[in-house]
């Protein structure tokens, strides 16, 4: 489910990279078992070179949970200003993410799907 309402920013660009086909065929390439997965990088990487800047950084908001739990979706970024196109879900309950400005959940793998998650997860961990 996505959650305009937790992080606008990040709501609207992963809508649009869903739409534009970007995570079709982008594989998993980080997993960290009982923490994150994390993907973003398309399989054809010159056909989507520098058509996305950087997000700028959400905002607060009343609406956004302060913690992760398992099922959250977030932009990966390594600092202000650096989210783009690298999407992770939490694989359990977190107190550490989620606690900078980047770090904005904008939705949630609902738990009946999450069984998917943790079986494309187990192949990598």
């Amino acid at each position: 489910d996505i959650h305009p309402e937790w992080a606008p920013v990040g709501a609207r660009r992963f809508v649009e990279l869903v739409r534009a086909g970007f995570f079709d065929g982008a594989p998993v390439f980080r997993v960290l078992p009982g923490f994150l997965a994390q993907w973003g990088i398309p399989a054809e990487g010159k056909k989507w070179k520098g058509r996305w800047t950087p997000l700028i950084d959400e905002g607060p908001s009343a609406e956004r949970p302060t913690q992760f739990t398992k099922g959250t979706l977030s932009f990966a970024g390594a600092g202000e200003h650096t989210r783009g196109t690298h999407v992770f879900v939490a694989l359990a309950p977190s107190t550490t993410l989620g606690s900078q400005p980047w770090e904005a959940p904008f939705g949630a793998v609902r738990e009946d799907s999450m069984t998917v998650v943790e079986a494309f997860s187990s192949k990598y961990g």
